[in-house]
């Protein structure tokens, strides 16, 4: 039966606008930690494919999700939510995990691509189903992510990155950079790109030969550093270095030549993180050495002025409970061995930052009077709030990082990149994004004056309680 407008349903971004195009099959997402509902096998995947076959699919697993009886998986996820009926689309293009392929040329051993021997080339065309979609499907939060096999040695990989060009997704590529590829960087340079995360995962050579099976690493580190220094224009993308702690590369010395090699690379970022495998495992007494020496790398970086992404706390903790505990864990590692697992200097006076709930910043923007308001970055939660706030005499600012985003509207308002804000005092900052906080005042900072501006943070959910 069909719900009536303003029922109340349970529902989720990734059903409604997401897709995991995977090796093995097409999915809603990867949410599920590591299994969701599936739509098609690989081999299945209609020829020619259509929206209306995506929309379709879309349409049976949300029924799935309102069906009391059912038992899918999609019910023990944190990124469900519940919003009225008349707010429901499944005709959009939001949240898409590339995937599609699996080949690399490497054989790390913890990938489980190279445990299971399953490498093998795309058995479906995923630009196919992209094309799908029209320019006005795209979300403004839309985001595509190459996390398959290794994207450098897709030999359309510059179609696919001219497309998402045309259609102005924001796009995050995972690659071991064991090849420099100029379409990749030409991408960088335009904000194609805005990440690009290489996994190196060892600190010398003769461990990154033992893991991967493949002696590359100085290739690897040279290429982090001409990927680098190619981001060069205000609106490009940036690179991030990452690397996975397992039971072969904890050593210290592993520890030390990484930490030396980066700072001398120079990425963007850092991101530090643990074997998704090992979470039944995590419980374990002798995972206690990752834990101390994930926290030694921390501390060592955070000597050299860097402060490294607990990859996740940003990115996992919504979904997952054992990685809120595992982040705690390392957290109390990193503060027992004497760094501060906080970026240091981000804020100009932490006092000032005031978290709020989507009901007080609605209110706070409403009765503003003739100021201005810099509200960052452009995302789902800022559309929410100008949806709400109505009309208001104060001069509202939206901006963001990716390039994609500038020049498009919420509202009345035009997206602006960072680089683009004018240098005026602005009454509040409210920032959107509790992750990334303090990236995202540390970029404002380099553009706009906001020594005696009021920082907001909101607080996450703000579409669920409107």
């Amino acid at each position: 039966m069909k719900p009536n407008p303003d029922q109340e349903v349970k529902t989720c971004p990734r059903i409604e606008s997401g897709l995991r195009l995977g090796p093995d099959a097409v999915r809603p997402c990867v949410f599920s930690v590591f299994e969701s509902p599936i739509y098609w096998q690989a081999e299945e995947v209609p020829s020619p494919i259509t929206k209306a076959d995506i929309v379709g699919k879309r349409r049976e697993l949300f029924e799935q999700l309102n069906n009391e009886t059912s038992d899918i998986v999609c019910k023990t996820c944190l990124k469900v939510e519940t919003k009225a009926y008349k707010d429901v689309s499944f005709e959009k293009l939001g949240f898409i995990d590339l995937a599609h392929y699996s080949y690399c040329n490497l054989r790390c051993d913890y990938c489980g691509f190279t445990q299971n021997d399953s490498f093998h080339k795309a058995k479906y065309s995923a630009l196919d189903i992209l094309e799908q979609f029209e320019d006005q499907d795209v979300e403004l939060d839309s985001s595509v992510d190459f996390n398959g096999g290794e994207p450098s040695i897709l030999p359309n990989i510059g179609h696919y990155l001219q497309l998402l060009r045309d259609k102005r997704i924001r796009t995050r590529m995972y690659s071991n950079a064991v090849v420099y590829s100029q379409e990749i960087e030409d991408a960088l340079r335009d904000g194609t790109i805005s990440w690009l995360i290489v996994s190196v995962d060892a600190g010398t050579r003769a461990t990154f030969s033992r893991t991967k099976l493949r002696d590359h690493y100085e290739t690897v580190i040279s290429n982090i550093r001409r990927y680098s220094a190619a981001c060069d224009g205000k609106k490009s993308g940036q690179v991030a270095s990452k690397y996975i702690f397992t039971m072969s590369n904890y050593g210290d010395e592993d520890i030390h030549g990484y930490v030396d090699d980066m700072l001398a690379a120079k990425p963007h970022q850092i991101w530090l993180l643990y074997d998704f495998q090992d979470f039944d495992r995590i419980n374990d007494p002798s995972y206690d050495i990752l834990v101390t020496a994930y926290a030694k790398m921390f501390a060592a970086f955070q000597r050299a002025g860097i402060s490294p992404l607990h990859f996740y706390e940003s990115f996992l903790d919504p979904v997952v409970s054992e990685s809120r505990e595992l982040v705690r864990r390392t957290k109390a590692e990193i503060k027992r061995i004497g760094a501060d697992p906080e970026p240091k200097a981000v804020l100009p006076s932490r006092k000032n930052c005031t978290i709020v709930n989507d009901t007080e910043v609605i209110e706070t923007i409403k009765r503003s009077g003739a100021e201005n308001l810099l509200i960052a970055p452009a995302n789902i939660t800022t559309e929410t709030i100008i949806q709400h706030s109505g009309k208001t005499e104060a001069s509202v600012f939206i901006a963001d990082r990716c390039t994609h985003k500038a020049g498009r509207a919420i509202g009345d308002h035009t997206i602006l990149h960072y680089s683009d804000l004018a240098p005026i005092d602005y009454a509040q900052i409210i920032i959107t994004s509790r992750y990334h906080f303090n990236a995202i005042l540390a970029e404002i900072m380099k553009h706009a004056e906001i020594e005696n501006s009021r920082v907001l943070l909101v607080d996450a959910g703000v579409h669920k309680s409107l």
